[in-house]
Parts: structure tokens; sequence; C-alpha cells
């Protein structure tokens, strides 16, 4: 009973409140089982204070921020229970379920594990009730959640299958990185089932208007206090501009490509061409909100012309993504990008209705989101 069963990992950066809450919410159930680890990317005193008063709690940091990606890595990398599971620092846990959870854990050897998440407002954000009972292999991730869901808080991982060498590919410190959860998760596919926790573990909370890396760009201090800030701060374009958009899309798909190589030409293809339409969609959105970028950030033409070459898949895909977005016509862009991510989804609706049957696949995506 008093094994180590589930680490949760928080990665942290100048939001000490609400990381205190996202421990205090794994540790209202005291099950001795579960233990907590939170890493900031600074030093944030009141949050260390805060975590040496509670027990099965770990804090460190580091003396300044190294990004996103090193403080993952780190959590991961100093982790020791026979699971790990993120959260962000804006989200919690629920008491409800989380004891049922560790339970699922101690009586399986899944690879990795996907959890449901629920919106603060009670809606479903991602939810797995309609496929409750499955497990899923290696080519179902693959074919079915290619590279969702994005959102860090949920993805639940077998330590033993995480060596150095694998952390360190899939946490690789390169500013088109930002999501290596998904690179790990693909890289460990292969080696076990993946389970489904349908419950409600993971309660979303509402978005932070300061800290982390989505508001690393903002200097400490500067502006007003979030509760008082009546517009939202830009996100940082780092990370969400079209000309990190670009070089996202140029890093993820040789690396996706890499985790397909035992599937059929078909299937690569399809997941490629749904990798390409998700990243039109969001890089064609990026460049609507480019006023708001700032004008330090290249523009998306610039970032083209700077990837161009550079990407080692010289293909139709790498082709058409380039071609599409250089369209000068926002009209005829904006329909291109639509029908090619209609298309796809529509795509992935037939996979799905081949796995899971009519009934199921129509009760998730009713499920799925609200």
């Amino acid at each position: 009973m008093n094994q180590k069963v589930l680490e949760v990992l928080i990665p942290t950066y100048r939001r000490p409140e609400a990381a205190i809450g996202a421990i205090d919410s794994v540790l209202a159930g005291a099950d001795p089982r579960v233990t907590v680890f939170c890493h900031s990317n600074g030093v944030e005193p009141e949050l260390e204070a805060a975590a040496l008063l509670r027990e099965n709690t770990r804090y460190d940091c580091f003396p300044e921020n190294r990004g996103a990606v090193a403080n993952f890595r780190k959590v991961l990398a100093d982790s020791s229970a026979d699971y790990v599971l993120f959260l962000s620092d804006e989200d919690r846990l629920s008491q409800e379920h989380l004891k049922a959870f560790v339970d699922f854990l101690a009586g399986s050897h899944h690879a990795f594990v996907f959890c449901s998440v629920t919106e603060s407002s009670g809606e479903n954000y991602f939810s797995l009730a309609a496929l409750q009972g499955e497990a899923l292999s290696c080519q179902d991730v693959l074919l079915l959640f290619p590279i969702d869901p994005t959102y860090l808080s949920g993805y639940c991982f077998r330590r033993e299958l995480l060596s150095d060498a694998v952390i360190e590919a899939a946490f690789e410190e390169h500013d088109a990185n930002v999501y290596p959860h998904l690179l790990l998760r693909n890289a460990i596919a292969s080696k076990g089932t993946i389970g489904l926790f349908s419950p409600a573990l993971v309660l979303k909370g509402a978005e932070a208007n300061t800290g982390g890396d989505s508001h690393a760009h903002v200097r400490q201090g500067s502006g007003q206090p979030a509760a008082q800030t009546p517009v939202r701060q830009p996100l940082n374009p780092r990370i969400y501009g079209e000309s990190a958009r670009a070089k996202q899309f140029y890093y993820m798909l040789p690396r996706l490509n890499h985790n397909l190589a035992s599937t059929s030409w078909g299937y690569r293809f399809y997941v490629k061409l749904y990798v390409l339409s998700a990243w039109l969609n969001i890089t064609n959105e990026a460049h609507k909100h480019v006023a708001a970028a700032g004008p330090e950030i290249a523009t998306l033409d610039a970032a083209i012309t700077e990837q161009r070459g550079k990407s080692d898949e010289a293909s139709i895909l790498v082709a058409s993504y380039n071609r599409i977005l250089s369209i000068r016509s926002s009209l005829l862009r904006n329909f291109l990008v639509k029908f090619l991510w209609s298309a796809s989804k529509s795509v992935k609706l037939m996979l799905f209705f081949r796995r899971f049957g009519v009934s199921r696949t129509l009760d998730f995506i009713r499920t799925k989101h609200g």
C-alpha cells in the first residue's frame, strides 16, 4: 500500500499561488501511494516554503528561466514512481477519481495512459467516456490521436520505459519543440498497450494571465496583477506566433515520420496529411493575429524562406504547406486551409467508425468536447 505508484509532476514558473493549489489538489486525498514533484523555472521563495510544509512533496528550481522543455525534462528525469503524470500548475486533480486512478495504475502495465480532462465550467475538454474499457495499440494512437490532445495535463507514463536517451530525444532543447510530451508518447507507444482512464481526473483551470511559458516574454512585475487586468496579455509569440508555428511544423514532421516507419504507406500518408492540415490551420490563425505578435517577430514569408531547404522532409507535404501559406489572397488561402482540415477530420472519422463502430464513435464525438 505504501509503494510509490504515482508521482504527479508540476512544472511551473512565476505562478506560486497556482502551483500551491495544484500541489494541494493532489495531496488532499492523503494517499501514501501518490507523491508530488514541483519544479520551477526560477527561484520562488513563497512556493518553496509552502512545499517544505507538505508531506510527500519535493520542490526544486532552476536559478533562472531555461524554458519549458528543460523544466519538463527535469521533472521527468528526477522522477521515481511506477507512473508519472504531468499536471499544469493551472489545473487540479479530482479527489473523486484520484484513488480509482491510482488503483487502475497499480493493476496495469500500460506504456502510457490517456486521462479525461474537464473544463472548470464542467464541460468536457477531452472526454474518453465513450471509449471506456478499451486498450489502444500503437497504431490506434498514431491513427486516431496523431497530435491530440496537445494539452500537457493528463499524460501519464510508465516510468521504467523512460530511459535517459528516450527523455533526451523527446525533450530536445529546440525553440520549435513545444509539444515534447507528444514525441515522448509516440516514442514509447510500441512498448506496450495504451490505457484509457475515462472518469474526469484532470480539472482544467482558467488559463492564467501571467507566468508560465505562455507569458514568459512579459517582464516580471510589469502591468497590473492578473485579477485587475481587463484585457488578456498577448501570448508568447515565440510559441504562438506565425513564424513559431511554421518552425514547429518543420520540426515535428520528420520525427512523426520516424514513428510511423512500421505502418503502411497509406496510413503514413494519412497521418502526415492530418498534421499538415492541423498546422496549416493553426499557422493561418496565427497569421491573422500577426499584428499582435510584435515587430521583432519574423513574418510568415520569412519563416518559410528560412526553413525551406532545412527540413529533413523534402516532400510534397512540406511543399504544400509552403505553397498554401504563401497564397496572397486571404479568401483563397482560408478556403484551402479549412477544406483540407475538414477533409482530414472526415478521414479520421471513418477510421474511428472502423475501429470502434458507429455507436461508440458518435458517443465519443458528442462527449469529447462538451
